[in-house]
């Protein structure tokens, strides 16, 4: 289970390479149900199950309601990169940077709690914001799973090769949850787009 919670979260090609020729291991498969176990994941190989992801807690109206947002390094994982992305090639879209404060609820636990959440327009502008902020608290974040707030690079050593036809939809995936159920259309049902799902399970092979 460390093998694979290592080559899933792992951050760097070189060491995915390595290990899957070590390991004589020439084919990746991964489904819907693999991203809400990188936490966990993360937990095992590091010891900080929050270096991906966290849950922020954020005021609307009179609720606060838990937010996830997702760091760079979530989409700089081995998972991410071949199931959302395909091994492909990905820009930066949709950066945004929370501000926050850290409070303890009524246990004496730790959270974090939005002051602002702010969009910007590139990668760079937004790096170039934290940059100038003297006090406070400031992460680079994205509020989408699929949406990386940072350039992605391809993985060169990686080829699709099978994705299911059954698929989920992506508005249900989440770092902590799936669907419980594939896309199964009733007579009158409207299909949803193609780019409104994802097939559960692919196949990758390890070309290098």
């Amino acid at each position: 289970m460390r093998q694979v919670s290592e080559i899933f979260t792992a951050q760097d090609e070189v060491v995915v390479n390595n290990t899957l020729v070590a390991l004589d291991s020439r084919y990746i498969i991964i489904d819907h149900k693999t991203l809400p176990l990188l936490r966990g994941m993360a937990d095992l190989v590091t010891g900080q199950p929050d270096w991906l992801y966290e849950v922020y807690y954020r005021q609307i109206g009179e609720m606060i309601i838990p937010v996830e947002l997702y760091y760079p390094a979530y989409y700089q994982t081995l998972a991410v990169r071949l199931y959302f992305f395909d091994a492909s090639r990905v820009a930066a879209s949709k950066p945004m940077v929370v501000s926050y404060v850290e409070k303890k609820n009524s246990k004496g636990q730790t959270y974090k709690f939005v002051d602002k959440l702010r969009s910007f327009s590139s990668h760079q502008e937004a790096v170039d914001f934290i940059a100038r902020q003297e006090i406070g608290n400031y992460r680079l974040v994205s509020v989408d799973p699929f949406t990386s707030p940072i350039d992605i690079a391809p993985l060169d050593g990686f080829r699709l090769i099978y994705q299911s036809e059954d698929t989920v939809l992506r508005s249900g995936l989440t770092a902590t949850s799936w669907p419980a159920d594939t896309v199964n259309l009733r007579a009158g049902q409207v299909s949803p787009k193609p780019e409104e799902v994802i097939s559960t399970i692919k196949i990758f092979e390890f070309t290098e």
